[in-house]
């Protein structure tokens, strides 16, 4: 496992989490998007992937590469992606560019973790602050 990242699976999920707060270095992003790749060369058919942005507040459009490397992958083994926590300055950049589409998000972790049913993950209003403790427990 990479520092840039953090893995855990949850509910049938995989969840990958940013660990930097700026996602800006070229090199960084570079590192953070191999380490994400090495992981999800192994999911399985139909597997499900939560990409978790609660860390990052700064992200630049080489993030965007990342994102659509992980759906790509992820679309190959017919799986589900699920974006969380998406802040406002990467928002902005899927806007821009108009990639907002080709993702779907979800505000809180606990609205795609923790569901038993497999249902649409739909866009969520709630605070940032309402995440499941094993999620805050991490360093």
């Amino acid at each position: 496992m990479s520092q840039d990242i953090l893995v855990e699976h949850v509910d049938h999920w995989l969840v990958i989490s940013f660990r930097a707060r700026k996602l800006t270095d070229p090199q960084a992003v570079h590192h953070a998007t191999d380490a994400m790749l090495r992981e999800l060369s192994s999911l399985p058919l139909r597997g499900r992937v939560v990409l978790d942005f609660r860390k990052v507040e700064l992200a630049s459009s080489q993030v965007l590469g990342m994102m659509l490397a992980a759906k790509r992958e992820v679309d190959r083994r017919c799986g589900e992606l699920v974006l969380t926590r998406v802040g406002d300055s990467l928002r902005e950049l899927l806007r821009m560019t108009r990639l907002e589409s080709q993702f779907v998000f979800v505000e809180r972790l606990r609205d795609v973790v923790g569901q038993r049913r497999r249902e649409p993950a739909l866009v969520g209003t709630g605070s940032r602050g309402d995440e499941p403790k094993w999620i805050d427990s991490v360093s």
